[in-house]
């Protein structure tokens, strides 16, 4: 996927039961604000890079990289170019 830049914020892809997935599509500089999520999460960045922020962590999400969080932990992401990132919620 060269050129992600006419995709929606969100793209689904999965719902089914107990797994949800889409794709994340934020613009350089763009925030997506603290919220949770009730399941466990991972977080694969696909392009570009993502900062992502806890109450207790940061971690810079550069392509190929993963991250997997528990339910209920308050997040936040702010993209650095423009960033693709797959979200697995487990429900």
């Amino acid at each position: 996927m060269a050129d992600f830049s006419a995709l929606n914020r969100v793209t689904p892809l999965l719902r089914d039961t107990g797994i949800r997935m889409f794709l994340l599509h934020l613009r350089a500089g763009e925030e997506m604000r603290e919220h949770k999520v009730k399941g466990p999460i991972t977080v694969h960045c696909l392009k570009g890079s993502v900062l992502f922020r806890t109450a207790t962590d940061e971690v810079e999400l550069t392509a190929g990289s993963l991250l997997t969080l528990p339910a209920e932990i308050p997040h936040s992401l702010i993209a650095r170019p423009d960033t693709l990132v797959l979200v697995t919620v487990f429900e």
